[in-house]
This record gives structure tokens, C-alpha cells and sequence, in this order.
């Protein structure tokens, strides 16, 4: 059976103290911190942690629209992990999610869901939060976000 090494760290530029394998984060930096780096690295700047897509186009959530629609939105699944809105160096803002595993029935609905909400969807490898996962990108249909086009994998929406 192998063990996992875990190192007790502060990181070098929040000050947090950290619980870190030594190969997550070799430089020194916490999850949030080496997250935005790369992110910093891409030309991205942090919005803030609300993930649903549909705030892009300007419509709510429909999670808060009343008492009851908790759950009600497409955006509450599993394919929403490490959600984050972001603005490329242009401004355009964006939804990127970094999910472990999406099943291909749920990525039919979340698709359809989000091609009438009037968004696209690119599937890529932009993941920030563990380097070189798959992220799927949500942003208004119509916008271009400034990115080398070399990053794209697949664009499965219209």
C-alpha cells in the first residue's frame, strides 16, 4: 500500500498555511493563489465564484428565484466543479467549470440547456485549477474571447 506525503506549508503570497502534496504546487503556492496565477498567465482576471452561465446573458439564476426552485436551474450538476466567472484581457466575461467526470446523457441536457439560454459551450483543455483538465466554457453566443486558438479542443455548440 503507498502512502501520500502531505507537506505543511505558508504560502508565498497569501500567507495562508497550506496542506499540500509537494507535486500539486511545487511553487510554493496555495490552490486559490497558483489558480489565479494561471489564470494571470492567460490574461484573465477573477470575477467572482457565481458559476451559473445564465448570468452571462442576463438572466437569473434559477436557483434564487423563489424558496422553491432550489435545484431548478441547469446549472446544478456535477459538471459545475470549480465554477468561476471570469474576464479575458478584452473584457468579455465568461463561465469556466473544471468537472472530475461529466456523463455524456448530462452533457446532452446541459448543451441543449445552454444553446437556448443563447450560449456556447467549448469543451478545452484550460483547466486552472489542477493544470490540463478539461474545462467547459460558457460565454454569450457571438463572443470571441481573446485566447490562442491552438487551445481549443472542440466547439459544441453553435
Amino acid at each position: 500500500m503507498s502512502t501520500v506525503t502531505m507537506t505543511n506549508f505558508r504560502c508565498r503570497k497569501c500567507n495562508r498555511r497550506c496542506v499540500n502534496r509537494p507535486d500539486d504546487y511545487p511553487e510554493g503556492l496555495c490552490y486559490w493563489c497558483a489558480m489565479l496565477e494561471r489564470a494571470k498567465g492567460r490574461g484573465w482576471k477573477y470575477v467572482d465564484d457565481r458559476s451559473c452561465p445564465r448570468l452571462l446573458v442576463g438572466k437569473r439564476c434559477r436557483n434564487y428565484a423563489n424558496a422553491n426552485s432550489w435545484g431548478s436551474c441547469w446549472c446544478r450538476t456535477y459538471a459545475n466543479d470549480h465554477g468561476y466567472r471570469w474576464k479575458d484581457c478584452e473584457g468579455n466575461k465568461f463561465v469556466l467549470w473544471e468537472p472530475y467526470q461529466v456523463y455524456m446523457d448530462e452533457m446532452v441536457d446541459l448543451l441543449a440547456a445552454a444553446r437556448d439560454d443563447g450560449l456556447h459551450v467549448t469543451i478545452s483543455h484550460w483547466g486552472i485549477w489542477v493544470p490540463g483538465i478539461v474545462g467547459l466554457q460558457f460565454v454569450p453566443a457571438g463572443t470571441r474571447l481573446q485566447v490562442p486558438a491552438h487551445q481549443h479542443l472542440a466547439k459544441v455548440t453553435p
